[in-house]
């Protein structure tokens, strides 16, 4: 049925024949608001989607890396962009040769996987300074790739299967360099060579028998500062090595054959069925054990219960040294009450709560240096008493022939009141008094050398006081001698912070 549309067409027809009305001009200002609203509405449009796409972007970023981040298509657009991947426990028994294509790439974990080999395509990270592979017990050799690897500088191969150090894979820049933990026997002349740019070097928990520097230990330990060489089967330390100019933290705690424990009497034996830990708290944590609050015949003490063997030292060697040198201790050593056999512990004097760290220990970015709070000043009084007290406990340590191995102020504690200080943490001490009277002397100098470091560390932060400053500076720098030989001794040394003031 057709619509009837006459009426519609009369009326088009007769509003044709009137006269058309005049429609008023719009003023400027209502044209330029119109003009303002559109922009700022498109202006919000826009905003809109930009947020929308920087959210997308956001949750991109946050968005937990899969183990197949590798293999995985989706992923395949990001894979250049990536500046740090973690692969830990990822169960891969080999590394996708996609690796190649993270160009940006700069630190690398590949800890707790079982692989054999790195795929050499690893060499187009060609900015990759940081590299981790823990626990690949199968990894037998040091992968080939690395020695193609300019940028890396960090390098973690703990807890594989290590038998030998073969140069001709080791990058050419090493900074910081673990091998905890592995089969290791020996490390051939090459390898030597690529330690000449090594600050840390973590050995401990291998199968050595000789530690040389090589053919020429004073270029290739020239930047030696760090050696841990714990828990191996050294028969001697040559005094080249420990003449290397900036040594200063040597372990050789575990080593039977080359450092002992000397004649021993002691009447600190106690169990730990005798310690009261009803009240525990956990105090702190390190390489060699943990610390907890207890009581021990009425009075508050921490108990260190210790791990049969770390990367610093061993149990036994740890309780020797608490056995050698209890007694009439100076007061800025932390008094040690008894010690426990099995399990192995040190009940130890409890500090005031108001003592805290003089610092933060080191990462593998710091390498060898503590970290202090930015900014963080300190006066001449503090300064001089801290540094004197140091002193002070480290010539008793090694008056008894003990090497504390980890000097550091992280391991100092100390009384923001005073500068009153506390030296503990014997995890890398060691009994010397067994090797040659060189060696003897040259652990000392070693170890002075890292009381130099800390001393500069403390001086440079004085404020107010220029004079002092720069005398602990001239202090530092004694200690800080390239030739070992040359350095003074604690008895000179605590002779000389006795003149400042």
């Amino acid at each position: 049925m057709r619509r009837n549309n006459s009426s519609s067409n009369k009326l088009a027809a007769a509003e044709q024949g009137l006269p058309k009305k005049k429609m008023p001009k719009p003023q400027p200002w209502l044209v330029l608001l119109s003009q303002r609203r559109v922009a700022l509405a498109g202006a919000l449009v826009a905003f809109a989607v930009l947020y929308a796409f920087s959210r997308q972007d956001e949750a991109k970023d946050n968005e937990e890396i899969p183990c197949d981040v590798l293999t995985n298509p989706r992923w395949a657009p990001r894979l250049p962009s990536l500046v740090e991947l973690s692969l830990r426990n990822c169960g891969l028994t080999e590394l996708p040769a996609a690796i190649g294509q993270c160009a940006s790439l700069k630190k690398l974990d590949l800890g707790g996987n079982d692989l054999t080999d790195l795929p050499m395509t690893l060499a187009k990270c060609t900015r990759l300074e940081i590299l981790f592979v823990l626990g690949s017990r199968r990894m037998q050799s040091v992968p080939k790739v690395l020695a193609r690897m300019t940028s890396l500088t960090r390098l973690g191969l703990k807890s594989n299967g290590l038998t030998k150090l073969h140069g001709d894979a080791l990058p050419p820049h090493l900074i910081h360099a673990i091998f905890t933990d592995n089969q290791i026997t020996t490390i051939d002349e090459e390898a030597w060579r690529k330690f000449s740019s090594i600050r840390k070097l973590m050995l401990a928990n291998n199968k050595l028998t000789s530690f040389t520097g090589g053919t020429n230990p004073s270029k290739n330990l020239a930047s030696l500062e760090l050696v841990r060489l714990a828990n191996n089967d050294l028969q001697s330390l040559p005094d080249e090595v420990l003449r290397a100019p900036r040594l200063a933290w040597v372990a050789l705690a575990g080593n039977p054959r080359l450092v002992g424990f000397g004649q021993l009497a002691s009447a600190l034996e106690t169990t730990m069925a005798r310690i009261d830990f009803s009240d525990a708290v956990a105090l702190g944590k390190g390489a060699s054990g943990s610390v907890r609050s207890a009581s021990f015949k009425g009075t508050p003490c921490a108990v260190k219960e210790l791990l049969e063997t770390s990367s610093d030292g061993a149990a036994r060697d740890e309780l020797a040294v608490h056995e050698r040198v209890a007694g009439e201790t100076p007061s800025t050593l932390i008094k040690t009450l008894a010690i426990i056999r099995e399990p192995p512990a040190v009940v130890m004097e409890r500090l005031t709560k108001n003592a805290r760290d003089l610092a933060r220990p080191p990462t593998i970015i710091e390498v060898t240096r503590d970290r202090y709070e930015d900014g963080e000043r300190f006066s001449s009084a503090f300064s001089i008493t801290l540094l004197k007290g140091l002193a002070e406990a480290l010539r008793y340590l090694h008056s008894k022939r003990v090497a504390h191995g980890d000097v550091y102020g992280h391991n100092t504690l100390v009384l923001d009141s005073t500068g009153a200080a506390k030296l503990g943490d014997f995890g890398a001490s060691f009994y010397y008094g067994e090797l040659a009277p060189s060696a003897q002397r040259l652990i000392e100098r070693v170890e002075v050398r890292a009381f130099g470091v800390l001393c500069a560390e403390v001086a440079t932060r004085i404020v107010g006081a220029a004079a002092t400053r720069d005398r602990l500076l001239a202090v530092a720098d004694d200690c800080l001698q390239g030739d070992a030989a040359a350095r003074p001794s604690f008895e000179r040394l605590v002779a000389a912070l006795g003149n400042v003031n």
